[in-house]
C-alpha cells in the first residue's frame, strides 16, 4: 500500500540522503587520493606515529638534499685539484728538462720561457683555487665568501719588478710566505703604541738593521715577523719601501737584505778583479785600479775607474762580480750597474740599503722647549720665531709652537729634523699641520699575504649523529709549496744579479718543493728546513674518502626514505579494492535514496479523498 509521508518524515529521509552523500564525497576522496583521510584525526590512533615517521622522514630527505651539495662540492674540489696537479705536473716536467740541459751560461731564451711557463702555472692555480659553487668558495676554509687567493699577478715584468731576486727575494719558508702583519705608530693596525724606530747603516759590516725601541708600557716588537718575508715600510723619513728580511735578533730588530759596497780596508784606488757577465775578467792591476767609494746620504754606492773610459763596454743593467778586494775579499759581491757616467768612467750601483734615522717616539717634554727644528731643505725654524715647543707622546706624537701659525711652512709629508730638546732630537715626517700644532711620524710597517682565507675546517653534518671536515683549502702544505717553487723559479730579470741564470742553485730548490708536493716524502734534504707534509696525492686520497663518506651517507638515507614511506603507507594509505567497493555501494544506496524520496514526493492525500 501507499503511505503519504508527514514533515518529519521527509526531514528524516533528506538527512539520511545528505549523510549518504557525504559518505560517497569521501570514498571518492579515499579513492583519488589514495589517502584514508586528508586530516590526522581521521586515523586518531595512529597519528601519533605517524607524526613521528613523516618528521624522520623529512629530516632524512633534508640531509638528502644538503649531502648532494656536499657532493656537488667535493666533485668540484676533486676536478679542480685534479687540474692544479696537472698545473704542477707539467711545470715539474719542464722544470726537469731545463735542468737536464742546462748549459753555462744557461740560454736566455729557454731561461725566460721557463720563467713565463712559471708564471702561467702560477695562474692557473690561482684561477682553480678561486673556483666557486652557489656563491661560495671552495678553497677558503670558513671564509666562503671570501676569495681566497690573490698573487697579484699580471706580467712576467710586474712580477720581476716586485721580486728582483737580490734585494727583495721571493719567500722560500712556509711561514714567511704566508706572513701577514701590521705595525704602527699611528693608532691603526695591530699595534700601536709610542714606539721608536732606528734604522741604522752599518757601512764597515755593510748591513742594514731597523730596531724597534719599545715606549713606556708597550711590548710591541717584531715576533710576528720570519726571515725571508717581504716587508713594506711607510710614512719614514727616508726608509719607505719594500725589504727582503735576512734575520731577526731578539725580537727586536731586523736586518734586511742589502746590496752595497763595504768600506774599503784597502787604500783606495786597489786592484781587483772585475767579472762581467759573459765571465770576462778585467785585471785593474794593469790599468791603476779602482776606487770604490760609499755613498753618502741617499746616494749609491760607485766604483771609479782609474783609467777614464775603462768601463766604456759596460751598460746599465749589466751585473759585475768583484774578485780580490781588501784583505779578505769583503767587497767579493755580485752588483747590479744602476747607471755609468757618459765618459764610461764611474759605475753607479744599484744599491739597497737603510739610511740612518730614528723616527717616531716623541716623548713627553714636560714644558715648553727652546728647540730648533730644520727642515730636509734647509729651512730653518728658531726658537726666536717659533717660541718655546711642547713635545707630547703620542700616538700621534704631536710638536705645538709657543707662536700661533709660526709652523705653517711645513708642508704634509715634509722631513724636518729637531735639534736642541730633551730626548727628541730626531728626524720626522709631516703627518697633519695646522700651521701651530704638528701631528708627526705616522710609521708604518706592514706584510700582506696572497691567502684571504683561513685555515678553519668547513664541517658538514651528514646525518644526526655524524659529520666530516672538508679541511682542504689554498694553504694546504702541497698547494703552498707548489706555488711557492714557481714564485722561487719566476723571481729576477735574466742577466741581473738575482737573475735565475745567476741562481742556479734555485733550480734544485724549486725541483724538491716541487716533487715534496706532488709525492711525500721526497727523497734529499729541504733546502729551506723541515716543511709541512702533504701533497697532491694525500689531498686526492682525502677529498676521495669524503666523497665516499657523503655518498655513503646519501646512500643509506635513501634507503631509510625509502623504509618510513613504507610505514607511512600502511598507516595513511587506502586499500584501493575496498575503497572502490564502498564507493559504488555508497553510490547505488544513494541512488535508491533519490528514488524513493522521488516516489514519496509525488504521493498526495488527493489521490484518496
Amino acid at each position: 500500500m501507499s503511505r503519504v509521508t508527514d514533515l518529519s518524515t521527509q526531514q528524516l529521509l533528506v538527512r539520511q540522503m545528505m549523510r549518504t552523500q557525504q559518505n560517497l564525497t569521501e570514498a571518492e576522496i579515499q579513492v583519488t587520493t589514495e589517502k584514508k583521510t586528508q586530516v590526522y584525526s581521521g586515523i586518531v590512533a595512529q597519528s601519533h606515529r605517524l607524526v613521528s615517521l613523516e618528521v624522520s622522514k623529512t629530516l632524512s630527505e633534508r640531509y638528502v638534499q644538503n649531502n648532494q651539495t656536499a657532493e656537488l662540492r667535493l666533485d668540484s674540489a676533486s676536478t679542480s685539484l685534479e687540474a692544479i696537479e696537472k698545473s704542477v705536473s707539467e711545470f715539474h716536467r719542464r722544470l726537469q728538462s731545463y735542468k737536464s740541459n742546462l748549459s753555462n751560461p744557461p740560454v736566455q731564451d729557454d731561461t725566460q720561457e721557463l720563467q713565463k711557463w712559471a708564471l702561467s702555472s702560477l695562474k692557473d692555480l690561482q684561477s682553480y683555487l678561486n673556483l666557486d659553487v652557489d656563491g661560495q668558495y671552495l678553497f677558503s676554509g670558513t671564509k666562503t665568501t671570501t676569495q681566497p687567493v690573490d698573487l697579484g699577478l699580471s706580467t712576467i715584468d710586474a712580477f720581476q719588478a716586485e721580486y728582483d731576486g737580490q734585494k727583495i727575494k721571493y719567500p722560500t719558508t712556509r711561514d714567511a710566505h704566508l706572513q701577514e702583519f701590521t705595525m704602527s705608530n699611528n693608532g691603526e693596525g695591530i699595534s700601536a703604541i709610542t714606539d721608536a724606530l732606528t734604522f741604522d747603516r752599518d757601512d764597515t759590516a755593510g748591513t742594514s738593521t731597523l730596531t724597534i725601541a719599545p715606549g713606556t708600557g708597550s711590548t710591541q716588537s717584531f715576533a710576528n715577523l720570519e726571515p725571508g718575508s717581504t716587508i713594506t715600510i711607510a710614512d719614514t723619513g727616508y726608509n719607505d719601501g719594500n725589504y727582503t728580511i735576512k734575520s731577526i735578533d731578539s725580537n727586536t730588530q731586523i736586518t734586511i737584505e742589502s746590496t752595497q759596497l763595504v768600506t774599503p780596508t784597502n787604500a783606495q784606488p786597489e786592484n781587483v778583479y772585475i767579472v762581467k757577465n759573459d765571465g770576462t775578467k778585467i785585471d785593474w792591476a794593469t790599468s791603476g785600479g779602482v776606487t770604490m767609494a760609499i755613498g753618502t746620504g741617499a746616494a749609491s754606492d760607485t766604483i771609479t775607474a782609474r783609467t777614464a773610459g775603462g768601463f766604456s763596454e759596460l751598460s746599465a743593467g749589466d751585473i759585475i762580480t768583484i774578485e780580490g778586494s781588501g784583505n779578505s775579499g769583503e767587497n767579493d759581491k755580485t752588483f747590479t750597474i744602476g747607471s755609468i757616467d757618459a765618459a764610461g768612467t764611474v759605475i753607479t750601483l744599484d744599491t739597497k740599503r737603510f739610511e740612518d734615522e730614528t723616527t717616531g717616539g716623541v716623548v713627553d717634554s714636560g714644558g715648553a722647549e727652546a728647540a730648533t727644528l730644520t727642515e730636509s731643505g734647509g729651512t730653518t725654524y728658531l726658537p726666536a720665531a717659533t717660541g718655546n715647543i711642547t713635545f707630547t707622546a703620542g700616538p700621534p706624537g704631536t710638536l705645538v709652537a709657543g707662536t700661533t701659525g709660526s709652523l705653517s711652512g711645513l708642508a704634509v709629508g715634509e722631513t724636518f729634523t729637531v735639534s736642541g730638546s730633551t730626548g727628541n732630537n730626531k728626524t720626522y715626517t709631516v703627518a697633519s699641520n695646522d700651521g701651530t700644532t704638528l701631528r708627526v711620524n705616522d710609521w708604518d710597517i706592514s706584510s700582506a699575504t696572497w691567502y684571504q682565507g683561513n685555515d678553519q675546517n668547513v664541517e658538514h653534518r651528514l646525518n644526526e649523529n655524524r659529520s666530516i671536515d672538508m679541511d682542504f683549502n689554498a694553504i694546504d702544505p702541497a698547494i703552498e709549496k707548489a706555488i711557492r717553487a714557481m714564485g722561487i723559479i719566476a723571481q729576477g730579470v735574466y742577466g741581473t744579479a738575482g737573475g735565475l741564470d745567476q741562481n742556479t742553485d734555485r733550480l734544485d730548490d724549486a725541483m724538491y718543493l716541487l716533487e715534496d708536493s706532488l709525492s711525500f716524502p721526497t727523497s734529499g734534504t729541504p733546502p729551506f728546513g723541515a716543511e709541512q707534509t702533504g701533497s697532491f696525492e694525500q689531498i686526492a686520497f682525502d677529498v676521495g674518502f669524503m666523497q665516499v663518506r657523503v655518498n655513503t651517507a646519501n646512500e643509506s638515507h635513501e634507503s631509510y626514505v625509502g623504509f618510513l614511506d613504507k610505514n607511512i603507507g600502511n598507516i595513511e594509505n587506502v586499500n584501493l579494492l575496498e575503497a572502490i567497493t564502498t564507493m559504488q555501494d555508497h553510490a547505488r544506496t544513494l541512488e535508491a535514496s533519490y528514488q524513493v524520496f522521488s516516489r514519496f514526493q509525488e504521493l498526495s492525500l488527493n489521490k484518496y479523498l
